[in-house]
């Protein structure tokens, strides 16, 4: 169903969702760049996803709609979620955030949907032309960014070489995860999910040394600021419109946050961070973003052949 023919309510969700997913999101690569300079990385990320769930829960247990977090399975599957999605996913764009400017890591994450199209070809599902376009036009782009000048490499490798794991276990991670959530609440699992990521992060930031070092006296303003803005925005309200957008509109259109967000951190490096882009960003960026768009008319292509063979059967 179109915007256009949708009731104003719906249209009014449809539209603070979007906003949320596309500007909420498209933000928080900022915030974490901000955020890690006063705050260790994992430490940070785990804080974040702590404060997240556990407002999660507190509503779920408010509204009396608890009855899912008494599930085992749901516990299960968000630690294995949280372990692939928050800690491996999240805990290594944060950590690669304090060597990478948030343009950068924005460009780079934006190739997940690129891994998942590689993932889900392995798994059997068929790919079309666009998505091995898109893949070969994402490698492209990767490369235009990584690639060294005047025999020196112009990024760090090793946070280059975290960010890619990052998205491939995001990648693998979204897809396992789309099969451990069946049959579970889906705040709750987003609650066990967030609880468990967090609380790994939290060990792992314990156990890399960076409790330790970090004095949260020496935090200012806008560490502290920031770590909260990316627990309600990117997680509460970030996540809770990708789930309404999911439920009520097509996946391309819940998708679409991966074509946006890079354009929305792209714009907010060079206005509000004061980023300095390097030249190679323009055409390694139109390379990402021409990708992503590929696989996303993909999607869109395939969503709408297969409506239509179930209205004609």
């Amino acid at each position: 169903m179109s915007v256009s023919s949708t009731p104003a309510s719906h249209r009014t969700h449809l539209a603070l969702a979007l906003f949320a997913l596309w500007v909420l999101w498209g933000s928080t690569y900022l915030s974490i760049g901000v955020a890690v300079r006063s705050i260790p990385p994992f430490t940070m990320a785990g804080l974040r996803f702590v404060l997240a769930g556990s407002a999660f829960a507190l509503w779920l247990l408010v509204s009396q709609q608890a009855q899912g977090l008494q599930q085992r399975r749901v516990w299960l599957g968000g630690l294995g979620s949280g372990f692939a999605l928050v800690l491996c996913s999240n805990g290594l764009v944060s950590w690669a955030s304090m060597a990478l400017s948030s343009s950068v890591v924005a460009l780079l994450v934006a190739t997940v949907p690129l891994w998942m199209a590689v993932f889900e070809h392995l798994r059997g599902t068929r790919q079309g032309p666009l998505v091995w376009l898109g893949v070969l036009l994402g490698l492209a782009g990767v490369a235009t960014m990584v690639w060294p000048q005047d025999g020196q490499w112009m990024l760090d490798g090793g946070s280059v070489v975290a960010l890619m794991v990052a998205t491939i276990t995001w990648s693998a991670g979204s897809l396992w995860s789309r099969g451990a959530m069946q049959g579970c609440d889906p705040l709750a699992f987003a609650t066990a999910q967030m609880l468990c990521g967090g609380a790994l992060q939290l060990s792992c930031g314990g156990l890399l040394g960076e409790w330790t070092a970090w004095d949260p006296a020496r935090v200012p303003v806008a560490g502290w600021g920031n770590l909260v803005y990316l627990a309600v925005a990117g997680s509460l309200l970030g996540f809770s419109a990708y789930l309404w957008l999911l439920r009520n509109t097509t996946s391309a259109v819940a998708a679409s946050y991966a074509f946006v967000n890079p354009l929305v951190a792209l714009l907010l490096a060079v206005t509000i961070g004061d980023e300095v882009l390097m030249a190679r960003t323009w055409p390694a960026g139109a390379l990402i973003l021409a990708a992503v768009a590929c696989v996303l008319r993909e999607r869109a292509l395939a969503t709408r052949a297969k409506n239509g063979e179930s209205q004609a059967s």
